[in-house]
């Protein structure tokens, strides 16, 4: 009798439990199904944000080795080629016909394509007067206008550039007998990796901007 007793008691209270995990369950999904909370969709937002950022930055980490390595070779090469230049015009006695003309083109290079190495390091003239009096979020604010303002005058002035370029391309240079086109090539591929530059730290400066967080903002990149 007391078993059959005890047998009653285990089935209640096995149905009682799952009772309770299908009540669970039930609740769990109407929690799921519920519309996420302004907080929950700000941090889902931050924290995709941080993966396509993380993303874009190992690109641009790539693109900024690239550029590196090639103005350092870039100057490299112009550096021997004056140095040969003097020797042989004075040493010698038998200038090269083809050196002064081809230090005067890798010189070409190295300053439009040392555009985005400039904004890069903010090696650009800036008067900062006003702007480091500035609070952390009105220096980001500051920080985005720039931002804005730079890419609208690449944008303004690529038309410009890719008509020089294509005028350019018809012609040869008189020492070397080189397309034009290749010397003046960095007046097209120097904005351009600016612009890709320009438009990434736009982003960043927005993405920290809406963090809302002062130690963030103080690390922003200014201009």
């Amino acid at each position: 009798m007391s078993m059959l007793q005890n047998g009653v008691k285990v089935s209640s209270r096995q149905s009682e439990l799952s009772t309770d995990i299908h009540s669970n369950q039930a609740g769990w999904a109407e929690v799921s199904a519920r519309p996420l909370c302004a907080r929950q969709q700000n941090l889902l937002w931050m924290k995709k944000g941080h993966e396509n950022m993380n993303r874009t930055q190992r690109i641009m980490h790539y693109l900024d080795r690239f550029s590196d390595y090639f103005l350092m070779t870039v100057l490299g090469v112009m550096g021997v080629v004056l140095f040969a230049q003097v020797f042989f015009r004075y040493v010698l006695n038998a200038p090269l016909i083809w050196g002064e003309e081809l230090a005067r083109y890798l010189h070409v290079w190295i300053a439009l394509m040392g555009i985005r190495f400039g904004l890069k390091y903010k090696a650009h003239l800036n008067i900062s007067f006003v702007y480091d009096r500035l609070s952390p979020r009105a220096q980001q604010t500051v920080d985005i206008v720039v931002d804005l303002f730079l890419i609208l005058c690449i944008l303004i002035y690529f038309p410009g550039a890719w008509n020089f370029f294509i005028n350019q391309a018809t012609i040869l240079s008189p020492a070397m007998e080189i397309n034009m086109g290749l010397v003046h090539a960095p007046v097209l591929l120097g904005f351009i990796g600016a612009l890709i530059y320009m438009v990434n730290n736009l982003i960043s400066n927005i993405v920290k901007l809406r963090q809302k967080d002062p130690d963030s903002l103080s690390q922003g990149g200014g201009n």
